[in-house]
């Protein structure tokens, strides 16, 4: 547990750093931060990346010794929380806590979003996230390999080309 906390406070310690190198650079005399700073997160609250931003936000509260509000703004398939950080004064004070999938993907899913990739820039990626594949255990499947061949069974289209790579897993 121990290397588990070391481990999350040097991840914590250089999101620090690098948030604030990336937000002081740019500002010359004034004292950063001279507001409040927004991290949007484009899920509803209560969820997982909810709890990301909420325990960042503390963290950074406590180091910057400013305001952190965590703004959930759900919608859009992400687009519209992402929209306003895009579309936010660009001086720092605002952040977007996405996943890797809303923010390289959507763009190349859905026309007439409110932004661009070019409106945003990637500070770092600071948290990984397992996902599992779960059944019921009524599903005969007990590895991937045994799920994607049932699930052809059962497809009434036959094999489908989006479960190919599943195969080889």
């Amino acid at each position: 547990m121990n290397n588990r906390r070391a481990y999350e406070g040097g991840i914590f310690r250089f999101m620090t750093g690098a948030f604030l190198a990336a937000c002081l650079l740019p500002a010359s005399a004034a004292d950063f931060p001279f507001e409040p700073i927004r991290l949007t997160i484009p899920f509803g609250p209560g969820g997982p990346s909810d709890f990301v931003a909420r325990t960042f936000g503390e963290r950074l509260r406590v180091s910057l010794g400013s305001p952190v509000i965590v703004d959930s703004r759900p919608g859009g398939n992400k687009a519209i929380g992402t929209g306003i950080t895009a579309k936010a004064t660009p001086d720092g004070h605002t952040l977007l806590v996405v996943t890797m999938t809303t923010a390289v993907s959507l763009p190349h899913l859905q026309k007439n979003l409110p932004y661009s990739l070019s409106d945003l820039v990637l500070v770092n990626r600071f948290m990984q996230t397992p996902l599992v594949v779960a059944v019921h255990p009524a599903v005969p499947a007990r590895a991937l390999r045994e799920l994607v061949g049932t699930i052809y069974e059962l497809s009434a289209y036959g094999p489908n080309e989006a479960l190919d790579p599943a195969l080889s897993a």
